[in-house]
């Protein structure tokens, strides 16, 4: 009696600890987790870099594809790409990037939405290139697609620029756009040129003017005086040119 006792405790044992043994081919604070079904029938591969649940398997009764992507946020609500620029429902689509296509070659892309709107999507490709060392030559093409309630169309642009800097600190600079079609003001017409110094390492003045053509008001001119503060990777200016001009044009009015 004594060893059957035994031999059924024994018996146990071995069943607990065969049911409770589980092989885990990848580490689970790894980029691919293994997560076990309840049924045990079959399993879903979790993508920790994307927080996308993909290659689902079931076997059983019901037959599925073994390729079955399922593209599932395990965070949010739906799955919103990097490049995205707003994750609210609202916005959901809406992008912006910009990368080297080929050397001294770049594109750009963007998706706006504008509420209560419509939608802008705007693509761009142009040549950025050092001649030697005293010419810089920047030249692109620019293509938009507006959505609106009453208007749907495009748009499209050339622009392009010309830098002379003799040195370090100085610089001057013709730029200019066309567009034969410069609906909303997406591409604009207009010419000019500017003379920039830099003061400090960090602090410069860019000024000059420019002539542009107004649907409404046909060619104007306007100053140009941006104040800029350069930081590591780029720099922030703003154009004060117009609001400068408008209080001398409201002086000379009065």
């Amino acid at each position: 009696m004594k060893f059957i006792y035994a031999f059924i405790l024994m018996s146990c044992f071995f069943c607990t600890n065969l049911l409770g043994q589980e092989v885990v081919n990848k580490d689970t604070i790894g980029h691919n987790t293994t997560i076990k079904t309840s049924s045990d029938k079959g399993f879903i591969s979790f993508d920790r870099e994307t927080s996308v649940i993909k290659n689902v398997k079931v076997s059983g009764s019901q037959n599925y594809d073994s390729a079955t992507v399922l593209d599932i946020n395990t965070e949010s609500p739906f799955y919103i790409p990097a490049y995205h620029i707003n994750s609210s429902p609202m916005f959901y689509g809406d992008y912006s990037s910009c990368r080297q296509l080929f050397p001294n070659l770049y594109g750009s892309g963007s998706q706006t939405t504008i509420p209560g709107i419509g939608r802008v999507n705007q693509v761009s490709i142009f040549y950025q290139r050092q001649l030697n060392a005293f010419f810089d030559i920047n030249a692109g093409i620019n293509a938009v697609k507006f959505n609106l309630p009453y208007s749907i169309g495009q748009s499209f642009g050339m622009f392009g620029s010309l830098t002379y800097h003799p040195n370090e600190v100085f610089r001057i600079k013709i730029f200019g756009a066309y567009s034969p079609n410069s609906r909303y003001n997406f591409n604009n017409i207009y010419y000019g040129t500017t003379i920039g110094y830099d003061f400090t390492d960090r602090f410069g003045m860019e000024v000059g003017i420019q002539r542009y053509y107004d649907i409404q008001k046909g060619w104007q001119i306007t100053p140009i005086v941006t104040p800029y503060y350069k930081f590591n990777k780029f720099s922030i200016g703003i154009d004060m040119g117009g609001m400068i001009y408008n209080m001398i044009q409201n002086t000379i009015d009065k």
